[in-house]
């Protein structure tokens, strides 16, 4: 099924509001919707237990009058968590004394100490917390602890700001916002994770939307529109959820918003614009698009097909036709001539419907796995198809592991003679499934290593998704993205995720990592690709169900967006960049990305335009793609020219990237 829109639709009417028609339903819709929160108090209201004029005498003997030891003798002897809250509290008014002076090291310096002894945290410790799952105080009791921690990371990163070190600033922003999930995590830790609490006090509330408006100045700042926009519409859907009764943030938030649903990401007007301001955080490259030799016969227009690299030849079997129609036929492309594709043999016609299921290649052989015990496998050097059975170690009835007999949209990579397969969908309006499993290619065995076959919140487990982002690097496999389906919510309801985790292929435990660095914004059906030349992964478009976008060309609006953004993301620093190129190929979902490790070159090829998205001169709201391009960046071995980033295809850049020829040829 085709994201943000309905198969065969010629006109999809229903989806388009005007601007003020939008503004009032998300509000209604937030409303209606808190969030599993109890009633919003302010911090006076809630269980406040620090004695500020204690605090005041204690601050003046230990940084007026210089009698640290006979104060941190004091504290210790007092009952409870009552240390951690006078000594976080002392710490967090100097780091606002020293601020005020302008001593920022010296106040970034206190905020952590602060911050540390909020959370009794040896004074060594490393900060901001290298894991997403971040200790917090055991109740509301310690609000004063919790305050402490999200008022000093919030002035960390602002500190971070005024010294133009954007990198920082961004880790602790994302350090807030790891406290703040982290909150809710751990007072509900069987949640799914669209239903995690946050602090039901206001002035968190207000200190988180204060985090987001200061991840969008950066993000904009870096000329990264979506993450700023996904910033600032959070920030809106939380003053429509908690602050309805006070104009606090009102006037910055919701003009801010405003600006961002008429963009397109990245959007044409601003081509001119795009900087590179922080070689940490940004890189410049380009979209070259390739020019490939009709062929007669040539492969229909589809998306969802298994798609394999192997020896230097793109192979393609199956997907889903514009019509619905299910796909079994295979074609080949090479990737060094660029001559035109070629047919091949195709699958046999009992094959059950090919739909996001990727090709793994192991030796001279592809195979497919379709949530079956059949495993199909293709053999790279006879071109034929065959098939093997499988099954589940200690004779585990297939059914109670795989009830509908059926995957799609899972994310799977070969390791040491073993495929594993994570996540995915048993059907396409369904949840899916956070079950990690990987299958013996000797023995052709599946064990089920991770996760639950029913939907269930697990906070130390990835949540059930689909269409993720993933890939391996050396004993882990990363999982980040995706969606789930919210059947609870109806069959248009998306949860996106905007998180990152690893799973360690010798120990098969989960790691929840933070999103570091200038990093894509919560999507899903996004293209991606490891390139082990680079030492990096690349990240392409996508869609977001929840995203509203105003047609400029118009006035109509939409309740999602799609992207043709590009961002690497590098094992090394676990941190993101994204790739500058001022052409690119035009906004779509369900494309793929591929990587020749022959020659070290990435490829795009096809997916979905949205003809709101991408102009067409055809009636119907779908266009799918066909189109290759190949992306290079500045990086040794990457082929990449200065040329390729100042003089770009002017058909892919000012006159629109949907623009495939100087005279404006429409898709």
């Amino acid at each position: 099924m085709y994201a943000g829109m309905k198969k065969n639709d010629k006109s999809n009417k229903e989806v388009f509001k005007t601007g003020d028609e939008w503004m009032k339903e998300v509000i209604a819709r937030e409303q209606k919707n808190p969030a599993n929160l109890p009633p919003i108090r302010t911090f006076a209201e809630s269980f406040k237990t620090r004695d500020e004029k204690q605090q005041k005498v204690l601050y003046d003997q230990m940084f007026i009058k210089g009698n640290a030891r006979a104060v941190e003798e004091y504290v210790t002897g007092l009952p409870g968590n009552r240390k951690a809250i006078t000594l976080g509290g002392l710490w967090r008014d100097r780091g606002g004394a020293l601020f005020k002076q302008g001593k920022l090291e010296e106040a970034i310096e206190a905020w952590k100490n602060s911050i540390r002894s909020s959370l009794s945290e040896p004074t060594n410790s490393e900060l901001p917390h290298k894991s997403a799952l971040i200790p917090v105080p055991n109740d509301l009791g310690s609000l004063d602890e919790y305050g402490d921690f999200m008022a000093c990371a919030n002035n960390i990163a602002q500190c971070y700001t005024k010294q133009k070190k954007l990198a920082e600033a961004l880790d602790w922003l994302e350090e807030c916002r790891c406290l703040h999930k982290s909150w809710g995590a751990s007072r509900a830790p069987s949640s799914l994770p669209w239903n995690v609490l946050l602090v039901p006090v206001q002035d968190f509330i207000v200190l988180f939307i204060k985090m987001l408006m200061r991840q969008e100045h950066i993000f904009t700042e870096l000329g990264n529109t979506s993450a700023a926009y996904a910033a600032v519409y959070s920030a809106f859907k939380h003053r429509a959820n908690f602050l309805t009764n006070t104009d606090i943030l009102k006037e910055e938030v919701e003009g801010t918003w405003t600006k961002y649903v008429q963009m397109r990401h990245p959007d044409p007007r601003n081509i001119d614009d795009l900087k590179l301001i922080d070689s940490n955080l940004q890189v410049r490259g380009a979209w070259k698009k390739i020019k490939i030799p009709f062929t007669n016969p040539s492969p229909p227009p589809r998306i969802g097909p298994a798609i394999a690299v192997y020896e230097g030849r793109l192979y393609m079997f199956g997907g889903e036709h514009e019509t619905g129609k299910a796909l079994i036929d295979g074609w080949v492309l090479d990737l060094h001539e660029m001559d035109g594709w070629h047919p091949i043999a195709g699958l046999p016609a009992r094959t059950p419907p090919i739909y996001h299921q990727p090709l793994i290649v192991h030796k001279d052989k592809g195979y497919l796995f379709q949530g079956q015990e059949t495993l199909r496998v293709f053999d790279f050097k006879t071109e034929t198809w065959s098939e093997v059975q499988t099954s589940l170690r200690n004779n585990t009835p297939w059914r109670r592991f795989m009830p509908k007999n059926y995957l799609i949209a899972y994310a799977a990579h070969l390791y040491e003679g073993k495929v594993y397969v994570s996540g995915g969908r048993e059907e396409w309006g369904a949840y899916g499934r956070n079950v990690m499993m990987s299958l013996d290619l000797e023995t052709l065995q599946w064990d089920a290593l991770s996760g639950t076959v029913e939907v269930k919140g697990d906070v130390k487990h990835p949540g059930p998704r689909g269409y993720a982002c993933s890939w391996v690097v050396g004993d882990r496999f990363y999982v980040t993205l995706g969606s789930a389906k919210r059947e609870d919510q109806g069959a248009d309801a998306d949860h996106t995720y905007f998180d990152s985790w690893s799973f360690d292929l010798k120990t098969h435990a989960w790691t929840s990592h933070k999103m570091h660095g200038n990093t894509p914004c919560l999507r899903t059906q996004a293209a991606y690709s490891y390139n082990p030349s680079w030492n990096k992964a690349v990240v392409f478009g996508g869609y977001n169900a929840d995203m509203i976008f105003t047609v400029p060309e118009g006035k109509e609006m939409t309740r999602f967006s799609y992207y043709a953004d590009t961002f690497v993301w590098c094992p090394v620093t676990d941190q993101w960049s994204q790739v500058l190129t001022r052409g690119f190929p035009t906004y779509r979902s369900c494309a793929e990305l591929l990587t020749d490790q022959s020659t070290g070159r990435t490829y795009l090829f096809g997916g979905i335009a949205n003809t709101r998205f991408a102009p067409s001169r055809k009636s119907t709201m779908v266009k799918i793609l066909s189109d290759i391009w190949e992306l290079v960046i500045d990086v040794p071995g990457a082929g990449f020219e200065e040329s390729d980033f100042e003089n770009p295809d002017p058909r892919f850049s000012k006159l629109g990237p949907w623009a495939y020829t100087a005279s404006s040829f429409l898709l």
